[in-house]
This record gives C-alpha cells, structure tokens and sequence, in this order.
C-alpha cells in the first residue's frame, strides 16, 4: 500500500505542477516529478519485494526455529 501511495502521491504533484504559471523553477519541479514518477513505478516494487523477502521471513523463520510460533505474544505481533 505505500507503494501506491507514494506513487499517486507523484502522480498528484505532477498534475498539479503542470497547472502552475510558467517559469523555470516550475518547469523544473515538474520534470523533476516527472522523473520520480516514473523512477519510482519500476523501483518501488522490487524495493518493496526485497524488503518483505529478507526482512518478515527472517523474523518467521526464527520464530519457528526458536519454538516462539506457539507462544500467544508472538502470534499477536505476527498479525
């Protein structure tokens, strides 16, 4: 979900950028976004896919290792 938002929230600043009084710093700001824009619709997926695969499963993993996975606070934090 923060994927999506980062990415719409993109998406907003530039619609709104491209409506304001021409200059160079507008214009600027606009390609800027622009870039990030599209940056981000390409990284933030493996970003993301990276994060969940190193980060949860670690933490899971060692919970079953550990004996934890039937402990009623570690199942609680789980969800």
């Amino acid at each position: 979900m923060r994927g999506i938002g980062l990415v719409f929230c993109l998406f907003v600043l530039l619609v709104l950028s491209g409506g304001a009084p021409e200059s160079k710093l507008h214009e600027g700001f606009h390609r800027n976004i622009l870039v990030a824009l599209w940056v981000s619709v390409f990284t933030v997926p493996i970003l993301l896919w990276i994060l969940w695969q190193f980060s949860v499963r670690s933490f899971v993993r060692q919970g079953y290792i550990n004996g934890r996975s039937e402990d009623p606070a570690w199942e609680r934090r789980m969800n």
